[in-house]
């Protein structure tokens, strides 16, 4: 579902949600109807997709070392979204962001959210804000050990929430850690991708794609 949904959808499920319990009644997304996509700024990934980008509301899971190009990767989404018309937020707990960088490749920062919260619970509770009022159609966490010790645990607390409200919202949530060792990350992204020095791997994919491995000079 989009923001352009009518209302009335939305007043209905939190009725019916409310009167048979939380999960009796889904959208659409959660059974496995795919709400279209997003493109991921990259022409050869998207052509490897069957969903020909990033499937809306579902969570990518971004696996990137420090330096190891996850902003060179994701950037091109940013623009991508914003030329088709979506809204676009970062959660940047690092404050890595450089606004130069973004309006040289051509992203607009004036139509960009930056979340730079200090404390992690702030950080969680502004995406679940986004998730949920339906703001946004792009978010990008980079990285999660910014959330610190804390604040990891509250995500993994809180990730089949925003499952939930990524679902509805018919977002995008890439989420990018430097390792992999995030299990309920694992659990909850519909894809997996590793970001390199050297290229992009697609490591997992729940709607058939077959892992794949682009060079940065091929892609």
């Amino acid at each position: 579902m989009s923001a352009s949904t009518p209302l009335r959808i939305h007043e209905v499920l939190r009725q019916l949600e409310q009167r048979y319990g939380a999960g009796a009644v889904l959208p659409a997304a959660l059974h496995g109807v795919r709400p279209g996509s997003w493109s991921t700024g990259w022409g050869r990934l998207d052509e490897a997709l069957s969903s020909s980008g990033w499937v809306r509301g579902r969570i990518v899971e971004l696996l990137s070392p420090p330096g190891g190009g996850a902003q060179r990767f994701y950037i091109p989404t940013l623009r991508a979204v914003q030329e088709r018309g979506g809204r676009v937020a970062v959660l940047d707990p690092l404050h890595q962001f450089d606004p130069l960088v973004l309006t040289q490749e051509g992203v607009d920062i004036s139509e960009i959210l930056l979340v730079r919260a200090h404390e992690a619970p702030v950080q969680l509770a502004a995406l679940e804000y986004l998730l949920r009022k339906q703001a946004v159609d792009l978010v990008v966490l980079d990285p999660t050990e910014g959330l610190g010790k804390r604040g990891l645990m509250l995500l993994s607390e809180r990730l089949r929430r925003f499952a939930r409200l990524v679902s509805t919202a018919g977002a995008v949530l890439i989420v990018r850690s430097h390792t992999a060792q995030h299990r309920a990350l694992h659990y909850f992204a519909s894809m997996r991708v590793q970001v390199d020095p050297s290229g992009i791997s697609l490591l997992k994919s729940r709607f058939g794609d077959e892992a794949r491995r682009f060079l940065w000079t091929e892609i």
